[in-house]
Order: C-alpha cells, then sequence, then structure tokens
C-alpha cells in the first residue's frame, strides 16, 4: 500500500487523523455561534467535555502503543 501522508501513515489512518483534525475547529466555531446568540453553556462544562475528550484519545492512543 502506498503512504498517503508524508509520516508514511497508510490511507485508513489518514483519513482518521484528517477527521480528528477537523474536530476542534468545527467545534470552537460551533460554539462560538451559539454563545453569540445568546444560548450559552457554562464554560465548566464545556472545560469538562474538551478534558475528557483528550483524556479519551490519550488513552485510546497508549492502548494502541502497547498493543
Amino acid at each position: 500500500m502506498s503512504s498517503v501522508l508524508p509520516l508514511g501513515a497508510e490511507r485508513h489512518v489518514a483519513q482518521g487523523i484528517w477527521l480528528v483534525a477537523q474536530i476542534p475547529p468545527t467545534s470552537a466555531f460551533g460554539i462560538r455561534r451559539c454563545w453569540e446568540k445568546g444560548n450559552r453553556s457554562p464554560r465548566r462544562r464545556l472545560a469538562l467535555l474538551a478534558i475528557g475528550f483528550v483524556s479519551a484519545m490519550a488513552i485510546y492512543m497508549a492502548s494502541k502503543a502497547l498493543f
């Protein structure tokens, strides 16, 4: 199989990286848009969601590295 990224990742890995890379900017834009319209979520809840997402990704990456 040919690599898709200069890092040497296979096609399905490159697609996964691309999808994960799209989550933060899309989420940030959506949160800002809702904030401007007056639909405000507590910052604590948003911070907990962000911490949970990052933690889940770290655990997933660590489990892949171990096996």
